[in-house]
Formats: structure tokens, C-alpha cells, sequence
């Protein structure tokens, strides 16, 4: 019969694989988007009552990330409060609206900050996978978090094998999730090959984590390595298959920073299965990137930096960030105000849906007040990534959390230049780390782990076990200890044997 812990990570691990089946795109189908909002619901309230049933365990970065997703609704919910016409009209970027009112004939109603409100109510809704994975990572015990990182590998290997298929099969194959926007490449349950090759180069730290874990158990070795070594394989022959520059850059960084992991291990944990791992899997990946991935690097070195249209999305967003800032147009209107500042000599045949740059498609949209939120946003998942290195261990939980840091720094960093984010799925595997990140470690002392198992109040000496009896030394003529000296009231040694023949004459 299975514990509540164990039906609750399997409850999170079935509604990650939801959001991976269904999470591939920003605009789903009606039905499938109901599914993710009132999943992520269901998810987010149970998550809650079990934090709420142990108040005094949940951690204290944790409560500040529960502050943190506060403010940020209460941002963007400030967005959509009507405002007179006497306020609105002076916003900077106004004037254009003002002006199609008048062009109507019609009077000037109370509007809200939000150029486009309903967008804005489907932006808040966007957060909901990642608010609830956040709280269901925070809730999982540490002894479960091997468990996480077991699917999270396990749905990057299912994904490059989907992306194997759709590549030979090529665009017209049936195995697309999202046919208007097959390209023929590897694309797995994403409607963009470089969200597939997102979700693949996150997940690399979690397969390192994995297998140093089990390496420091010393259990199989050979088997262990082995079975790493092939799902690093698996995971870069996808990375190449995408065709994704950005994939293959950020996965020889996730590389590198896998193998940070092995700070504050211990001497004897540096053992020479680990480092052959390192060698070989370093090789492995050099050997697919160069034999499957020239065709992207050709693509980089071919393609004109000034050329790529990426340059003009960024310009044109940060001259209509200028027009609207401090106060923003509003979370989620980037699609309309593009096309409004949208110059006729950049105009390509399909629309532009993002700034592919987070941070500057975030400013335009919410203004000052989102320096602030994301200031704070990254001196929290700081404190929270430095407590974890900053303790020694080298067990399967603390490497996890580890792990989890170094996919949210990858996640941050490619946030630059995509918005990979604003996938349901990588939104929840997003704010699945930070739940791995804000619940912390389990704790390694010995003396943490009596005081915790002692009753209140009681001294710490009265949680000591007591130490056995060493054992008495071992007496014969096979052994050198040397006998101990009789006791009171003990037989004296028997006399030695006279020797005749050692004794000179009476």
C-alpha cells in the first residue's frame, strides 16, 4: 500500500507529463488550455493544504516564493483596474487610443493600465503550471526528489525518440503535435524545435545528478556510467537532430556546469568511476555535436548577426519600451503594440509573437515596477541556490537541488534570447526547480538528525545512544594482543617448565 507521499509525487509526476503531452504552445486548443488552467488549479489548492498542514516544516524560502507569486498577481491584477479618463489619457502611449476614440465620435470611458485586458487576464493564467509545480516541488519530500529527476531524464530520452521519428518521417508526419508549424526537423511536443532543444538541455545537470548519486552509492558502477553515458548520447543526438544553435551551445554550458556538481565532495567520493564518467561522457557529447550538429553550426557561422530578423524584433521592442515606460502597455498585449509600432519596411509575411527576450518584452509590458519584481525575484533564488552549495554532501537530494539551480541559471540565460517560458510545460518544469530550490537540502548532522528525533525539551545527551562495550581482545597463539594482567583473587600463572639441560650442576 503506498504512502501519502508516494501517491503525492505520483500525483505531481502525472500532471508533469500532462503538461508535457499538452503544454508545447502558447495558444492550445480551447479544451486543452481549460485542462492546463484547472489542472494547475487542482495542483496549486493541494499543494497549499499540505503546506498548511505542517506549517512549522516549511521552509522559510519557500514562504517567501508563496510572497513573491503574491506580488506578482497583484502586479498584473493592478493592471486591469479601470481608470478615469483623467488618468489613462496622460499614461505615456496613450495617444493613439485617444485619438481612435475621437475618430469614433465616442466619449472617453474609464480604461485600465492594460492596453488589451483580456490579454492580460490570459497572461495571469499563463503562470498557473508554474505557480503550481512550484508549490508541489516545495511540498515533495527530499527523499522524492530522485524520483523527480528520474522523469524529468526519462521525458527528455521519450522526447528525442519522438523527434528521431518526426525527422525521417519529415513534414508531413503525423507525429507532429502541431502540423501548421512542422519544419521537418526535431520537434518533439513543441510547436518550435528550439523549446524541444530547451527542455533537452535542461535536463542534462538532472541526468549528472543522477548518476553521481548512484556512482557515490557504489553500487553497479560499470551499469551506472553506462546507463548515463546512453542517455547523454540519446539526449545530444536530439539536441542535433532540432537543429537548434542556441540548444547546442547552452548544452556544451550545461555540460560544463554539470560538473560542478562534484563541489564540497569528499575525497573519498571523488572515485575513479566519476572521473571516467566525466571523461567519457565530455567525449561522447564533443563526438555527437561535431558529427550530427554542423549543419547548425554552419547555419551560425552563414548567418549575418545584423541580418538575423531577431536584431529588428529587439530594436522595434525597445523603442515602443521607451514609448510606454514606466507604466508599461499592459502583461500579455506584446502581440498588438508590435504590430502597432511595427515599421511597414520590417513587415514579413506572418506576425511577430514575442521579443525573443524575455526581460525586454517583460519591460515593455509592466513598466518599472518589473525591475523591481525581477530584482527581487533573483536576490531569492540567489540566497536560495547559495544555501545549497554552500552546505557539504554528496547524497542524491542535496546533488538534485544542485541540479535545480543550474537548470534555473539555464533557464535565465536562454530567457535572453526566447521565451521558452511561456511554454505551460517548460513554465512548470520552471517552477518545478525553483519548489527543488526554496525547500533546501536535507539536513546531513548527525546531531540535527538526534535533536529532531528526541522529544521536546529534552536534553540533547538524553538522544544519545549508548555506546556498546568494546569488545574484549582476542587471547590465543594466533594473536598478538597482548593478554591483560590478572584480576584480585585470580589463578597466578602457572611456574615454567624447568629445562635440565639449560641448568648447570648442583
Amino acid at each position: 500500500m503506498m504512502r501519502n507521499g508516494q501517491v503525492w509525487q505520483w500525483l505531481v509526476l502525472i500532471f508533469l507529463v500532462f503538461l508535457w503531452l499538452a503544454g508545447g504552445t502558447t495558444h492550445p486548443a480551447p479544451v486543452v488550455g481549460l485542462a492546463v488552467v484547472f489542472g494547475a488549479l487542482a495542483v496549486l489548492a493541494l499543494s497549499v493544504w499540505r503546506l498548511l498542514a505542517r506549517p512549522g516544516a516549511v521552509p522559510r524560502l519557500v514562504k517567501q516564493g508563496f510572497l513573491l507569486m503574491a506580488l506578482v498577481t497583484l502586479v498584473i491584477a493592478a493592471q486591469l483596474l479601470p481608470l478615469p479618463p483623467e488618468l489613462w489619457t496622460r499614461l505615456p502611449g496613450r495617444t493613439t487610443v485617444v485619438e481612435a476614440f475621437a475618430a469614433a465620435g465616442l466619449p472617453l470611458p474609464w480604461q485600465p493600465i492594460s492596453l488589451s485586458p483580456p490579454a492580460t487576464r490570459a497572461a495571469l493564467l499563463a503562470l498557473l503550471p508554474g505557480f503550481a509545480m512550484f508549490a508541489a516541488g516545495a511540498g515533495l519530500s527530499h527523499r522524492r526528489w530522485p524520483a523527480v529527476t528520474r522523469a524529468i531524464v526519462a521525458l527528455a530520452v521519450a522526447a528525442t525518440l519522438l523527434g528521431l521519428a518526426q525527422r525521417f518521417q519529415g513534414k508531413t508526419s503525423v507525429l507532429y503535435f502541431y502540423p501548421d508549424s512542422a519544419s521537418g526537423l526535431a520537434q518533439g511536443t513543441f510547436s518550435n524545435r528550439n523549446f524541444l532543444a530547451e527542455q533537452l538541455f535542461i535536463a542534462i545537470p538532472f541526468l549528472f545528478a543522477l548518476v553521481f548519486g548512484e556512482l557515490h552509492k557504489r553500487r553497479m558502477p560499470v551499469v551506472v556510467a553506462g546507463a548515463g553515458l546512453v542517455g547523454l548520447f540519446v539526449v545530444m543526438v536530439g539536441l542535433a537532430l532540432s537543429g537548434s544553435r542556441a540548444g547546442i551551445i547552452f548544452a556544451m554550458l550545461a555540460l560544463f556546469l554539470s560538473l560542478f556538481l562534484l563541489v564540497n565532495r569528499g575525497a573519498d567520493d571523488t572515485a575513479p568511476n566519476v572521473r571516467r564518467f566525466i571523461l567519457i561522457a565530455v567525449f561522447f557529447a564533443a563526438l555527437v555535436v561535431v558529427q550530427f550538429g554542423m549543419i547548425g553550426l554552419l547555419r551560425l557561422a552563414q548567418t549575418d548577426v545584423v541580418s538575423d530578423y531577431r536584431t529588428v524584433i529587439g530594436a522595434v521592442s525597445w523603442s515602443a519600451m521607451k514609448t510606454y515606460f514606466p507604466w508599461g502597455s499592459g502583461y500579455g498585449t506584446f502581440i498588438p503594440v508590435y504590430a502597432l509600432h511595427e515599421p511597414p519596411a520590417t513587415m514579413v509575411s506572418s506576425y511577430v509573437n514575442a521579443a525573443h527576450n524575455d526581460y525586454l518584452q517583460l519591460l515593455l509590458e509592466g513598466g518599472a515596477v518589473t525591475v523591481v519584481v525581477l530584482a527581487l525575484f533573483m536576490v531569492w533564488v540567489a540566497v536560495g541556490a547559495w544555501h545549497l552549495w554552500r552546505q557539504a554532501g554528496s547524497d542524491a537530494q542535496t546533488l538534485v537541488g544542485r541540479a535545480a539551480s543550474l537548470a534555473l541559471v539555464l533557464f535565465l540565460l536562454h530567457a535572453l534570447m526566447d521565451f521558452g517560458l511561456r511554454m505551460p510545460f517548460l513554465m512548470g518544469l520552471f517552477g518545478l526547480c525553483l519548489g527543488l530550490v526554496a525547500a533546501g537540502p536535507k539536513l546531513h548532522s548527525r546531531h540535527h538528525a538526534r535533536a529532531a528525533r528526541s522529544p521536546a525539551g529534552a536534553p540533547a545527551a538524553a538522544a544519545r545512544p549508548e555506546i556498546a562495550p568494546a569488545r574484549p581482545p582476542r587471547q590465543g597463539p594466533f594473536f598478538k594482543t597482548a593478554a591483560p594482567p590478572p584480576g584480585p583473587g585470580a589463578a597466578s600463572e602457572a611456574p615454567a617448565r624447568r629445562n635440565p639441560a639449560e641448568e648447570g650442576p648442583a
